[in-house]
């Protein structure tokens, strides 16, 4: 290499590191929102922000998040797991949205599954700790029932631990590289 290309070699990684440097406290601002509401977050005169605004003066309370409890047993649910849904279905209601009953679970044609879903208390913030109060209840599941928290309340991050809660067979196998990051 001769003393030009040398010369732009270390113009080109003076330029990088200054750009690194310069670059480096942007990170540590996301601490910084407050909030993740997306009506705050565009411009108002965007057109999704006017869609957001319409949705939510047309229906009131649809923000609210939604956990959907899944049971599962290949070969079909036992009377031991629907007791165990019943009694879940009870504990939750402490948990829902301004303690509303929780509606009766839903079975699947096959007889093999049940859903429950209710809104639970509080905002997407604070659903994590919900989700993890639910499963907790679930890890209590009689053997061989298969639970899982999903909808829009299961989405949202977990505070702690992940849960010991296994996931129903209808759901996607976890990728093999998944064990990196657990």
């Amino acid at each position: 290499m001769n003393a030009k290309g040398r010369w732009l070699a270390g113009l080109a990684l003076a330029l990088w590191v200054g750009l690194g440097a310069l670059l480096m406290p942007l990170p540590s601002r996301t601490a910084e929102v407050k909030s993740i509401d997306a009506a705050l977050v565009l411009p108002r005169d965007a057109e999704a922000t006017r869609a957001l605004v319409r949705e939510r003066e047309a229906f009131p309370g649809t923000d609210t998040p939604v956990a959907v409890v899944v049971y599962a047993r290949e070969g079909g649910l036992t009377a031991q797991d629907r007791s165990a849904v019943e009694a879940d279905r009870a504990a939750f209601a402490a948990l829902a949205h301004q303690n509303i009953n929780v509606g009766l679970a839903t079975a699947s044609g096959d007889g093999e599954a049940l859903l429950l879903s209710f809104p639970i208390a509080g905002d997407i913030t604070g659903a994590g700790n919900v989700v993890e109060r639910i499963k907790e209840r679930l890890a209590h599941a009689p053997p061989g029932l298969q639970t899982a928290v999903t909808g829009s309340a299961g989405r949202s991050p977990t505070p702690t631990r992940p849960s010991a809660v296994s996931r129903p067979r209808c759901c996607w196998p976890r990728p093999p590289w998944s064990r990196w990051y657990s």
